[in-house]
């Protein structure tokens, strides 16, 4: 059994939705790798600030740094979801939640392990596992969906999709 660090506590209390919740006390009793919860609900300022990564701001005709077409793609970005015009399932929902968490495998002193490929295929095949679990027993309402499988074919890490390996989304 694992033990959720102050992090992921904060982020367990920022305002999941109660599926979320079920799920990640679950895979603190089975997940076969120790985790910490990286993000949870985000305001529209903070998801817009992760959007800019990867984007510079072009003042052209005056627009404003909320206005996504005041942005020029010039690297890799991190989110498709400005916060503003399209909101991330980080944002709480017209029912006061979020829908959306980040996770990370962790392994004391090891660096950041959000995209190492073997310990997050195993983590996020434990959520993914524990949210259809839960979902067939009727414990849970909604399903769970991965980052690293959009479209939930189960054909992991496509190639020509946005891969974001750490996100667990409710459906």
């Amino acid at each position: 059994m694992w033990t959720l660090g102050k992090r992921s506590i904060e982020v367990l209390e920022s305002g999941l939705h109660d599926d979320l919740i079920k799920i990640i006390k679950v895979a603190t009793e089975s997940s076969p790798i120790d985790f910490t919860l990286t993000d949870g609900v985000r305001t529209q300022e903070e998801q817009h600030k992760l959007w800019q990564i990867g984007r510079t701001y072009s003042n052209a005709g005056g627009l404003p740094r909320t206005n996504p077409q005041a942005w020029i793609k010039t690297g890799g970005v991190v989110t498709y979801c400005d916060g503003y015009h399209k909101q991330s399932n980080h944002q709480k929902k017209a029912d006061g939640f979020g829908y959306a968490i980040d996770v990370s495998a962790y392994i004391p002193g090891r660096p950041d392990l959000r995209y190492d490929k073997a310990h997050m295929m195993v983590l996020v095949g434990s959520f993914l596992t524990i949210g259809k679990w839960l979902h067939g027993q009727g414990k849970i309402e909604h399903q769970l969906r991965s980052g690293a499988d959009w479209d939930r074919d189960t054909q992991f890490l496509e190639p020509g999709t946005f891969i974001d390996m750490p996100h667990l989304e409710l459906r």
